[in-house]
């Protein structure tokens, strides 16, 4: 499809022999030309409203982790609870560490930001749409 092969144009002769032209073939017909529109119109609405979405997920996750983190340490800080950190990083290295290096690096933002989009991309018929799009919206 994206090549250009010469085209060939039969005889109506029974023993015709295929005539060789210098002139290209078209890349692509108007048909499909409308179909790859569509689908990469489609997949660049939907991967930037998913990455729009992601982007503003994302800073209500963080002003709420920022959030409760803030609590936290206020009320050890007066005495009314004691956190062990120490286990909250464990177990928090351990749900988001993918690589299973031991430690979360850019690798496993890397693994995950793949993981999100292969689930928000699954079964849409243009994904180069879809990831230009997300790209966009984030």
């Amino acid at each position: 499809i994206f090549f250009r092969l010469p085209l060939v144009v039969m005889s109506q002769s029974p023993k015709a022999e295929p005539i060789h032209t210098d002139e290209p073939a078209p890349l692509l017909s108007a048909e499909d030309l409308q179909a790859c529109g569509y689908q990469l119109g489609f997949g660049t609405v939907c991967g930037y409203a998913s990455g729009f979405a992601m982007k503003k997920f994302g800073a209500f996750v963080a002003f709420t982790v920022g959030s409760g983190f803030i609590a936290l340490q206020s009320l050890q800080y007066m005495g009314y609870l004691n956190v062990n950190w120490r286990k909250v990083e464990r177990d928090y290295t351990k749900m988001m560490d993918l690589d299973g290096d031991g430690v979360i690096t850019a690798n496993d933002v890397n693994l995950w930001h793949h993981k999100v989009q292969d689930i928000l991309k699954f079964d849409l018929p243009a994904g180069l749409g879809f990831t230009s799009g997300w790209i966009l919206g984030i």
